[in-house]
Order: C-alpha cells, then sequence, then structure tokens
C-alpha cells in the first residue's frame, strides 16, 4: 500500500460520482448522484444526461444493473447516516440550549427548546377538529330552540357559604 499501511483502500476508480468505490461511467455515476438525491428513476435519468424519451426505460434498466444497485444502496446508506448523526446532533444541542436557557433565567427560550425536543420525538399530536353542520331549517330551529332554554334557565345557589 503507498500510505504503509496494511489495510487495503477501496478502489476509487469512478469517474463521475462522489458516492462509491465502484467504477462506473460518468453518465451512470451521475445517475446515481441523482437517484440518491430523488429516488425517481425517469427523473433521475434525465437529470444526469439521458435521452427524455427513453428516460423510465432507461431508468429501469439501469436500477436493475448490479454496480449500479450497489452504488445507489451505498449512497443511501450514507445520506440515512449522515442524516442520524444530524438528528443526534440536534437533539443535544437542544437540550444543551434548554438547560444554559433556563440557567439563565430565560424560561420561554428554554420552554421553546423542550417543545422542539417533544416534537421531535413524537411525544405531541397535532390535532384537527372538522365539524359537518347541517344548516338545514330543522336543525337549525333545534339548536335555537336549545340556546333560548339554556338561556332563560335560571341557577340557583345557597347563600349561606357566602358568609
Amino acid at each position: 500500500m503507498p500510505d504503509g499501511s496494511d489495510t487495503p483502500q477501496p478502489k476509487r476508480s469512478r469517474v463521475g460520482s462522489k458516492i462509491g468505490p465502484r467504477k462506473l461511467s460518468p453518465i451512470r455515476a451521475r445517475f446515481v448522484d441523482e437517484f440518491v438525491k430523488e429516488p425517481v428513476g425517469a427523473k433521475a435519468a434525465r437529470k444526469a444526461g439521458y435521452k427524455p424519451d427513453n428516460a423510465k426505460v432507461t431508468a429501469s434498466r439501469l436500477l436493475t444493473n448490479g454496480n449500479v444497485k450497489a452504488e445507489i444502496e451505498y449512497g443511501l446508506a450514507r445520506v440515512a447516516r449522515k442524516q442520524e448523526i444530524s438528528a443526534e446532533r440536534v437533539v443535544q444541542r437542544l437540550a444543551h440550549l434548554s438547560d444554559r436557557a433556563e440557567d439563565a433565567g430565560q424560561f420561554g427560550a428554554a420552554a421553546q427548546c423542550e417543545v422542539a425536543l417533544g416534537k421531535h420525538l413524537d411525544l405531541f399530536t397535532e390535532k384537527s377538529l372538522h365539524l359537518h353542520v347541517d344548516a338545514s331549517g330543522a336543525h337549525l330551529a333545534a339548536l335555537l330552540a336549545l340556546a333560548e332554554r339554556r338561556k332563560t334557565k335560571t341557577i340557583e345557589h345557597d347563600d349561606s357559604d357566602l358568609s
């Protein structure tokens, strides 16, 4: 090995792609890079430079090629690791900022950090209420009658507990 280590280094003789150790033509390497960014075969084929008319067929053919599949798997795994590290860093940073804000008496900022952490951990559920109101005459009349009965109903109370 040129660096003196006993560990064999992967061959990085690919012409175009920055993703992995396999050798691909420049256009296939661009296809892999584009597919990893957005996994839509025809779109990746067009962006890589393949003819738009044949992009769907070309993408299908490329996605069955062993070297291309291996590069895509390698690239997707690398992206997943990067996102995992980023998410972990954000969680740690939010926890740290929350602690510092609380120590400084900035409870609003600390609460915002805690809410962001809770959302990341899916501790909160966004809820929305969808109502369908039947505004027909009979329904509306019944609602108005109910409101009128509630309005005229007297509330009885015992004055003895006020002393």
